[in-house]
């Protein structure tokens, strides 16, 4: 008896120590995994889970809209194409980084999450977007067997055959794209030396044709239109980066080759190009902004289509035109990983299949919200709060002329809008203004001038005169002391009226001269402001053709721009009215000035009005503000006292 308790003790002694050191591994297990990935190099720079089987309500969603599909971190994903039906994606990933091997081929359905692997990582295997899955088939360039060679397979990954053969030496073969309507057929890039070449092979009878072959240029990236009788290709003069697009038809038979080559875009950065569905092209080009985003040239014109500070690539259109898939890098260095992305294709749907929310709200996020009466309806500040913006802009009072906005209520708002600017009429007195004084009506100060026949109870000032600035340098005062981020100065080109020798008025200014007091007003602003907070951001309304002057730039930080595209709406005045297009010599002009500004690094801030009805107008002054990289309001009232119907 006394052995075997005995034995029983040393037993359970040993279970003990057991659990404990058991208990000890998983500690440092943990701890391991936790710090591994607290480290920030290996921290996915999107955290947020993702579920496709509802695209629009799960997938992490960016400001432009655009839907998050993967989570390859710190792998990258990239060159997605769409299957044939449109419910899968097939995309190269990279196993160590961008374009950085070995790389398998990945197809992610998105309707069940579930990815199948149809290549495996032995080597480096990369497909192109646009062309490369074809009727159940794919084609891929792979260094598999040693050199780069052009790969057909079906689309599970079956019947893989090698389809060009290179020696050592002979160049490589690389971004293979099918003839949608004869997947015998296949386009590619030759890469030999410092010359880049477009080829065309046959496998039917498994030779080469050269389709481009001048070494004067650079050609890469062929894709092959839709309906097989074209290609296009990007194009540089060897040894520069002006990237331009190339367009040819193709001329099928014994002898392939390329005819009436025409170039269809002017560069100088348009680089991964790839036709469309319905016969446009998509582009990766920094149209004028600070990094690539994915564009559609349509009938001639460029329209955005992503509007993010970090590269956009490799895009791709589904067959069934709805959705454009590309590749974004998860940081703003090019070298980064990146992920696959999806977006909707506002571009060519019709406007009545597309609300004009689909192009200006990104998930809960606007571009820019303009709010300035009206508070005191039921919800109408709540629903200020529930929406979030990039700029916001309200008034500094909640109700007129003594009610301000608290701080806490402008910081409330600060927590669902990036940026949040006080509306403040400089060029006019408003009569319903805690500044107004009764006696004025009959005895006016030496500053007032006429009535504003247009807006009741706004009356011209003499906005040069000391009185009126030291009325406006104290309104400044309140907004910086409510805590808000910029002020937003309304009847700024109320300087031409006093240039007007037909105003009626007692003083006429010259117009340099009205146009420098306006800017030394502007300035003067500022500079009250930022005494106070060095970061206030100064942003005038209209007016552009101010940045003439080379002072002007120096004192904004952005501005603000009403009917750039759009005039003619007015639910106040003249009721029944709609929106009609500017005459375009007109709109050329303005955003002539208008590219200066953003060009100097400034924010565009646009907003045209239109009828409740006119969602087609409202979509089209949606996608060019997007062109031109401009923050956009679509408003439905003058009045601005509610969020426009186009976003709700």
């Amino acid at each position: 008896m006394l052995y075997k308790v005995t034995m029983q003790t040393i037993w359970s002694r040993k279970k003990i120590i057991f659990l404990i050191f058991l208990l000890i591994v998983i500690v440092l297990v943990a701890g391991y995994s936790i710090k591994r990935f607290e480290d920030k190099d290996l921290i996915p720079l999107y955290e947020k889970a993702i579920s496709v089987r509802n695209k629009e309500a799960s997938f992490e969603k960016r400001v432009d809209g655009a839907l998050r599909i993967t989570n390859c971190y710190p792998r990258s994903c990239q060159n997605p194409v769409f299957s044939p039906d449109s419910k899968e994606v097939l995309f190269t990933r990279f196993i160590n980084g961008y374009n950085k091997g070995p790389s398998e081929l990945v197809i992610l359905n998105l309707e069940t999450e579930k990815e199948r692997t149809i290549v495996k990582a032995d080597g480096d295997s990369v497909n192109v977007p646009f062309g490369s899955w074809i009727d159940g088939k794919i084609t891929f360039a792979s260094d598999e067997l040693g050199m780069d060679e052009v790969v057909v397979s079906n689309d599970d990954g079956s019947n893989l055959r090698q389809i060009t053969t290179t020696k050592i030496g002979e160049g490589l073969k690389i971004e293979p794209v099918f003839n949608p309507k004869d997947t015998s057929k296949i386009v590619f890039e030759y890469f030999i030396g410092e010359y880049h070449h477009i080829k065309l092979v046959d496998t039917n009878i498994g030779k080469e044709f050269y389709l481009t072959h001048d070494k004067k240029y650079d050609d890469r990236l062929p894709s092959w239109s839709p309906d097989g009788k074209k290609i296009l290709w990007q194009r540089t003069e060897l040894g520069k980066d002006d990237w331009k697009i190339y367009v040819a038809d193709i001329i099928s038979g014994m002898n392939p080759r390329i005819e009436n080559v025409r170039r269809v875009s002017g560069g100088p950065d348009d680089t991964d190009n790839s036709w469309t569905w319905d016969g446009n092209i998509l582009s990766s080009r920094t149209g004028g902004g600070a990094v690539p985003n994915i564009f559609l040239l349509s009938n001639g014109a460029w329209i955005g289509i992503t509007t993010s500070s970090r590269e956009d690539g490799a895009p791709s259109m589904a067959p069934d035109k709805k959705w454009i898939a590309f590749e974004s890098h998860t940081t703003e260095d090019e070298q980064s990983a990146s992920e696959i992305w999806i977006i909707k294709n506002l571009g060519t749907l019709k406007n009545e299949d597309v609300a004009v929310s689909d192009v200006s709200n990104s998930g809960n996020k606007v571009s820019l919200l303009y709010f300035l009466t009206g508070y005191e309806k039921s919800g109408a500040f709540a629903s200020i709060l529930n929406t979030s913006s990039e700029y916001l802009v309200v008034d500094a009072f909640k109700a007129v002329p003594n009610d301000l906005f608290s701080k806490k209520e402008v910081n409330t708002m600060k927590k669902s809008h990036n940026v949040v600017l006080a509306y403040l009429s400089i060029g006019e007195a408003e009569e319903y203004r805690y500044y107004w004084k009764p006696e004025w009506k009959e005895k006016p100060p030496g500053w007032m001038g006429k009535t504003n026949p247009d807006w009741e109870g706004n009356i011209k000032v003499k906005y040069w005169d000391s009185d009126w600035q030291n009325i406006i340098l104290g309104y400044v005062d309140k907004i910086v002391g409510q805590g808000f981020d910029g002020a937003y100065l309304d009847i700024v080109d109320g300087y031409e009226y006093w240039a007007d020798s037909n105003n009626g008025e007692n003083e006429i200014l010259e117009q340099d001269v009205a146009a420098s007091q306006m800017i030394n007003f502007i300035g003067a602003i500022r500079e009250r402001a930022r005494a106070k907070n060095v970061d206030f951001k100064i942003f005038p309304q209209n007016a552009p053709e101010l940045a003439r002057y080379d002072n002007y730039l120096s004192v904004i930080d952005g501005m603000g721009k009403e009917t750039t595209w759009y005039e003619g709406y007015d639910d106040i005045n003249l009721q029944g009215s709609f929106t009609k297009p500017i005459a375009k010599e007109i709109v050329k002009e303005q955003l002539n000035y208008l590219r200066i500004i953003k060009k100097a690094g400034k924010v565009i801030l646009a907003t045209d009005y239109f009828a409740p009805t006119q969602q087609k107008e409202a979509s089209d002054f949606v996608s060019k503000a997007r062109v031109e990289g401009f923050y956009y309001y679509p408003s439905d009232t003058r009045k601005l006292d509610r969020i426009s119907i186009f976003l709700r």
